[in-house]
């Protein structure tokens, strides 16, 4: 395979290399260095602006000295010398001893400036199976880089499996973070090498005969200093937090994810939960700056991104994008249980100063859908609204019938969240589990039924009995989602002994009406605050109907 030279991006680009080892092996195991790693370091590595991509590596020969290898691709080499880097945190409470990293690990640390990249036009973006990392510091600096441009490459890019190749020059080493002249290990070759390749195994033979020409054995003879080590692949990252156009990075107030047990069944994919959020504005892209947000703004957003929010579909809701990019947070991708989201632009919206933004995120789902539900139910003042449903929608939408003018009667089959509703506000509750006449003292309260019935929860049963519950005319608003189809008369609807209507989220264009309301009459999600490690707790406790609030996540 033929390789091209190819431009890299970046004011000053170069590469920071980390070779590491264990020190006190029965201190700090292998399994824990590498959790600290990848949940400690690369998440404060991420938080500044001048680390977008790394990968770990580890080496092939067990009896290597430093056996860990970490690379970090720079579009700008002098961030290496910033307050922002020297500021990442080696100092974990989970480390053992003091904390410290460099007490039970040490670090070979370079900093390079980038000479050549040499790949084929197409490239992969994933990692590669394997790096060989060759240092060099040559007799002739002139003559290596000849041979190496007009033999080695060409030689080297015919391997099989072979994927690119890029070449350094060494502007400062030092172990751990003392200064470069007390480094107990002597100074690094001058030139770095990588070569990567993919496969199974490395092609030893073929890698032996690329170095058999006259031209590569003199130069490799005349070598001052020969460093070679083979590493293979560990796990790769990319900063999530660096948002694209149209995008701004959130950073999560407590409470930023909500937890809400349901089903995709559309999809299988592993993604990180949480589809309610709301916090501080950490990041954005050129294209945001002059769109009305700067940082530390304090926002709540909807959780569809990739749409292009134009097409015809996009007015309806963003889940029918018509570009087929659309990717739903927290169901096939990830999101917001973490300490950082991106958004796009068009799903935000600040949020007013009566609303806490440690209780907002169940809003941004919960509030605004139960919201559209009420207000959507063609009531007027003084109508008796069902909430058939008292979890964490049906208490928002008590509050805001109330706070509408209507009476409501709340319904569930759990007597604890009716208690949460009565204590909101409800005029009256009925547990359909366990009042089986239910339905005939509902409608002698509402004088023949309830002129709205909306449906927040996912049951049959819900369904079927909030049809029983309507008076003539009175409208069914679908918000839950049953396992089974509705089944619905079409001659009672021809007839209009009922009216099905539904509501969602919706666009985000109908989201500051809803946000406004719900500042304006104070109206609050119950909340049940917990920690992360406590979410296969809150799973269970939905599970379970053990939940009779909004579940969530401080951060």
């Amino acid at each position: 395979m033929v390789g091209v030279d190819k431009q890299v991006t970046g004011k000053k680009p170069g590469l920071l290399f980390v070779n590491s080892k264990i020190t006190k092996p029965d201190q700090l195991s292998p399994e824990a260095y590498a959790d600290w790693y990848t949940k400690r370091h690369i998440p404060d590595i991420f938080k500044t602006s001048g680390i977008k991509q790394a990968a770990r590596w580890q080496a092939l020969d067990p009896n290597q000295d430093r056996p860990y290898l970490a690379l970090y691709p720079l579009e700008d080499l002098d961030y290496l010398n910033s307050d922002e880097f020297r500021a990442i945190p080696v100092h974990d409470d989970k480390l053992p001893g003091s904390g410290a990293i460099f007490d039970v690990a040490s670090f070979d640390t370079r900093y390079y400036a980038f000479e050549q990249l040499y790949e084929p036009e197409e490239t992969k973006k994933d990692q590669p199976d394997f790096v060989i990392a060759c240092g060099f510091t040559p007799s002739d600096d002139a003559e290596y880089d000849r041979w190496y441009r007009e033999s080695h490459l060409r030689e080297v890019s015919g391997i099989t499996g072979w994927r690119s190749t890029g070449r350094y020059v060494l502007q400062f080493a030092r172990e751990n973070r003392k200064a470069a002249g007390d480094n107990e290990h002597e100074k690094p070759p001058k030139f770095l090498t990588l070569h990567y390749f993919d496969g199974v195994a490395l092609p030893e033979a073929e890698l032996a005969k690329s170095g058999e020409s006259e031209w590569s054995k003199n130069n490799m003879a005349a070598m001052k200093e020969t460093q070679i080590a083979i590493f293979k692949k560990l796990s790769q990252f990319t900063n999530q937090l660096d948002p694209s156009a149209g995008k701004i990075t959130v950073k999560g107030a407590e409470g930023k994810g909500t937890m809400k047990a349901g089903r995709w069944d559309s999809q299988n994919t592993k993604s990180t939960l949480g589809h309610e959020g709301a916090g501080y504005v950490e990041k954005m892209h050129s294209s945001v700056e002059n769109k009305g947000y700067k940082v530390g703004d304090i926002v709540g957003f909807l959780y569809i991104r990739g749409c292009c929010f134009q097409c015809e579909g996009c007015q309806i809701h963003n889940i029918h994008c018509e570009t087929g990019k659309q990717l739903l947070q927290g169901f096939v991708t990830d999101g917001f249980f973490a300490e950082y989201a991106i958004v796009d632009e068009f799903n935000c919206i600040h949020l007013p100063e009566s609303i806490d933004v440690n209780t907002a995120a169940p809003i941004f789902c919960a509030g605004i859908t139960a919201f559209h539900a009420v207000d959507n139910s063609e009531l007027k003042e003084g109508d008796w609204l069902a909430v058939v449903g008292a979890g964490g929608l049906g208490q928002i939408a008590t509050q805001i019938g109330k706070a509408m003018g209507y009476k409501v009667v709340a319904l569930d089959i759990n007597d604890a969240t009716l208690e949460v509703t009565k204590k909101q506000g409800a005029d009256a509750v009925f547990n359909s589990r366990t009042n089986k006449n239910y339905v005939e003292e509902l409608k002698k309260l509402t004088n023949g039924g309830a002129k709205a019935a909306c449906v927040f929860s996912n049951a049959d049963q819900a369904y079927s009995g909030a049809f029983q519950i309507l008076r003539l005319g009175g409208v069914c608003m679908v918000i839950g989602l049953p396992h089974n189809p509705l089944s619905v008369s079409s001659m009672d609807l021809a007839l209009g002994k009922y009216k099905i209507k539904s509501e969602s989220t919706s666009i985000p264009q109908r989201m500051k009406k809803a946000v406004d309301f719900l500042a304006k009459h104070n109206i609050k999600p119950e909340v049940e605050r917990r920690k992360l490690e406590d979410l296969n707790d809150m799973v269970v406790a939905m599970r379970e109907g053990k939940a009779t609030k909004r579940m969530l996540v401080n951060f």
